[in-house]
């Protein structure tokens, strides 16, 4: 085995873009197959489509009513009606019967008057044509119902079925491979061991790819091992019409993706200057593409976005998409590397009357930023940075109705997880969208005006405001079950050999329990891992219930999802604190009225530790 080549080229995406279409277009030889019409829902024509029948194909009537001949209408009116014989000089049609012979008109039922069962009256004469579908008024034979490379959708299968289309030739769908490589994957569902991670990678790239009209292969998972990763990807090139691999793509021990493709074919590149993303890698093996994709979830599904999806709509004969984009204004100061064009996951909603965007994590490996948000905003390479409050250009992640969201900054709490599955339960039109941050920070950001509301666990605000009680819950230490250390309280926190973990400074069960040490005498120095710090108490529960560390600060409702045992602290208040200026808004109206329902109230009372009254109650304004 040759010594691998350490990447990266770091092209420009538009450059690496465009080597991927250019290799692709030579080496790819152009498919179709013919399919019954009906069953033709996303395919994509192959040739252009021609009308072989008119809609519809006779004068049809277009109204439930008389069919006429307009003549013996002429000079009826209100003061001089017209009687007209039926079955001689008016005939009942319904909509879409064919016109008698010799009718040229169709009175609407709701204009005439029945005088008897042989006799109308009517007072308005009609005009020649009126209420008649001529033919071909649809469709006419012979005209071009659908050009080249259009893809077809519900409309389109009934245009081409009322046009005597019954089969079309489209263009055969892709076929796609996908190969997760690592030896430290395991499929979903399995028992975790340390160091061993869920391989869903592949899976979110099926999805993709079978939204955008491609068929996904997915290969089984390779272990890092250069002689099956080689021999696997040999196969698979000789198969399927685009190969991509999964990860193996930066310059570590075991990352032997480059060197597969440049023993096997040809390397166009490997590194791109996109973040995150960077390892890509693209090459043709067996006169078919390869492209390989980093390993972290979050680079994997935007690089499979930026490159595979404009390769299938090329393999297809469509256009490259562009994503529906909208003008927002950035909440806060972002920077960025030289160099490098990133893409930063964002939220968008209106806040105090002005369109938002709101940066979420940026890690690559956090996949779940990526399913609450709303799109991507973009820092060009030659930037380092973005400042707050410019205007930003978001691209939509899918189809969303932003006018629906609301941001919420604050504290994670199992009421507001609750409130957003009440929420679709009620079906509310609503789109909860979460920042988590400490309270303070939380005050901060409500009145910097970037968020809607925040999830308070303390408050002291300096504008005017409308505070909203939430709940009431209990928190506390968490230890594992049946209590084995015998933790009664704070005064045992720094006995010998104990581990314990601890919550980031500014949140309200940080506070609480410096307030329990403070009273008890004891110096946090004393205490080993008083300075170990996770966002959340559910982080915390983690740690404990996975034996890592003995002891973690949570609340009863988060203790019993865990299945740990609870020893009490004290109670903290949550409440939605909203700026006056929004609290009559109709978004947050709705939100209000499901926290004052008995629907929420019922479920909030199922979580241990919680008490829900006055919830929903407004308790302070100012």
């Amino acid at each position: 085995m040759e010594k691998r080549n350490i990447y990266l080229d770091k092209l420009p995406l538009t450059e690496a873009k465009e080597i991927i279409l250019n290799n692709l277009a030579g080496n790819y030889r152009e498919a179709t197959e013919r399919v019954k019409v009906e069953d033709a829902s996303g395919r994509v024509t192959a040739e252009a489509v021609y009308a072989e029948d008119s809609s519809p194909h006779y004068y049809a009537a277009a109204m439930d009513g008389f069919a006429v001949d307009v003549d013996k209408t002429f000079g009826a009116s209100k003061r001089d009606p017209k009687e007209l014989t039926i079955g001689q000089e008016a005939f009942f049609v319904d909509t879409g019967d064919a016109v008698p012979e010799g009718c040229n008109g169709v009175i609407m039922i709701e204009d005439v008057n029945q005088l008897d069962e042989a006799t109308i009256e009517i007072t308005a004469s009609v005009a020649p044509g009126q209420h008649i579908r001529s033919i071909g008024e649809d469709i006419l034979a012979s005209q071009l119902l659908a050009p080249v490379n259009t893809k077809l959708g519900p409309s389109e299968i009934g245009g081409l079925l009322a046009g005597g289309i019954t089969e079309i030739e489209v263009r055969k769908e892709p076929e796609v491979a996908i190969l997760p490589t690592g030896t430290e994957l395991v499929d979903p569902g399995s028992s975790l061991q340390p160091g061993e991670i869920v391989e869903y990678n592949s899976r979110v790239i099926a999805s993709q790819i079978r939204e955008w009209g491609a068929v996904p292969v997915k290969a089984d998972k390779v272990e890092d091992d250069y002689e099956l990763i080689k021999n696997r990807v040999d196969r698979l090139s000789q198969q399927y019409d685009l190969v991509l691999i999964i990860a193996g793509s930066s310059a570590g021990a075991e990352d032997y993706t480059s060197q597969v493709i440049e023993n096997l074919g040809e390397l166009l590149f490997h590194g791109v200057a996109i973040k995150p993303g960077k390892p890509l890698m693209a090459g043709v093996i067996n006169e078919k593409l390869v492209i390989g994709l980093p390993g972290y979830p979050v680079s994997a599904y935007l690089g499979t976005q930026l490159f595979v999806r404009p390769v299938i709509e090329r393999l297809l004969g469509l256009t490259c998409s562009q994503p529906e984009k909208v003008k927002a204004e950035l909440t806060q100061n972002l920077t960025s590397k030289l160099g490098e064009e990133e893409f930063v996951r964002v939220n968008v909603a209106h806040i105090d009357g002005d369109l938002k965007a709101v940066p979420l994590q940026r890690g690559a490996g956090v996949i779940n930023s990526v399913m609450k948000s709303d799109g991507f905003i973009r820092i060009p390479a030659l930037k380092q940075g973005m400042k707050q409050n410019k205007q930003v250009e978001v691209e939509l992640r899918r189809d969303i109705d932003y006018n629906q969201n609301l941001l919420i900054a604050g504290e994670e709490d199992l009421a507001y997880e609750l409130l957003c599955n009440q929420i679709k339960l009620q079906g509310v039109g609503l789109n909860l969208k979460f920042k988590n941050m400490a309270s303070e920070t939380a005050v901060d950001t409500l009145e910097q005006k970037a968020a809607n509301a925040a999830l308070v666990k303390t408050v002291g605000m300096r504008q005017e405001t409308v505070v909203v009680n939430l709940a009431v819950s209990e928190v506390g230490l968490v230890v594992r079950p049946d209590n084995s250390l015998g933790i009664n309280g704070v005064e045992d926190l720094s006995q010998e050999g104990l581990s314990f973990v601890n919550q980031q400074q500014g949140r309200a069960a940080r506070r609480l329990l410096d307030s329990r040490l403070e009273t008890a005498g004891i110096n946090t120095q004393e205490i080993v891992g008083y300075r170990q710090e996770e966002i959340t108490g559910r982080d915390a529960a983690n740690l404990v219930k996975e034996g890592i560390i003995d002891v973690g600060l949570a609340s009863r409702g988060v203790a019993e999802l865990f299945n740990l045992d609870f020893i009490s602290l004290g109670q903290i208040t949550s409440s939605l604190v909203i700026l006056e200026s929004e609290v009559e808004r109709e978004e947050l109206k709705k939100l209000l009225e499901v926290v004052r329902s008995n629907e929420y109230k019922s479920q909030l009372q199922k979580i241990a530790g919680y008490n829900t009254e006055d919830c929903g109650e407004i308790i302070d304004r100012k």
